[in-house]
């Protein structure tokens, strides 16, 4: 994403902006930040894991449903419009009453890293979403090294983070139930560097 400031907007603004555009924004409490597009390895991965939890979720016949970078997604609270890398909702979609087209209730949300976004991923986004009271469960993707972070709510309310390396492992996604083979997630992916120790990196 990169983040362009527009100027002040309305909501009403912002979704007629995006209608006249054909162009995704984000709405941020007023302001508005152009959506850029992806590298071939954040579509990939993007791609990959939603993909394969499309294909886990029917076969353990779970009445939740998998969605791609296009759905708008809604936080009232912070009076905030995001997109998000890939998501899931359990039983039925409920949806923004300023917009139709902004899901409200995600219970798991994928976003692969990228230089530009990785800090506002980790910090703001993340907590935006947190104020979802449906949003149980937070998948961050590195693109260059084989790495996944999965941050579940526990039932406290707080959150615990455990963090996966290396293409021999699997991620598990307590919330849905699903393990997903890291081989799977970075699919078709060159040049993966050698993960290194860190207790964060900032790019």
């Amino acid at each position: 994403m990169e983040a362009i400031k527009i100027k002040k907007y309305t909501v009403e603004e912002y979704h007629a902006l995006e209608i006249a555009t054909g162009q995704k924004y984000e709405y941020r409490n007023g302001e508005v930040y152009a959506m850029s597009g992806g590298t071939l390895n954040h579509s990939l991965i993007s791609n990959n894991i939603t993909g394969h939890l499309r294909g886990a979720l029917l076969e353990k016949n779970k009445n939740c449903y998998v969605l791609n970078s296009d759905m708008r997604i809604a936080v009232d609270f912070a009076e905030s419009y995001v997109y998000a890398d890939g998501s899931v909702y359990c039983n039925e979609p409920s949806f923004s009453e300023k917009d139709k087209n902004a899901l409200t209730n995600p219970t798991l949300i994928i976003e692969v890293l990228s230089p530009n976004t990785r800090g506002y991923d980790r910090g703001e986004k993340f907590w935006k979403y947190k104020h979802l009271s449906s949003f149980k469960e937070y998948v961050i993707i590195e693109q260059k090294e084989p790495v996944v972070e999965v941050c579940t709510r526990q039932a406290d309310g707080s959150w615990n983070i455990l963090t996966t390396i290396g293409l021999d492992a699997s991620v598990f996604l307590h919330t849905l139930g699903i393990s997903i083979p890291m081989s799977a997630i970075y699919h078709g992916i060159k040049g993966l560097q050698q993960p290194t120790f860190r207790l964060y990196k900032e790019e």
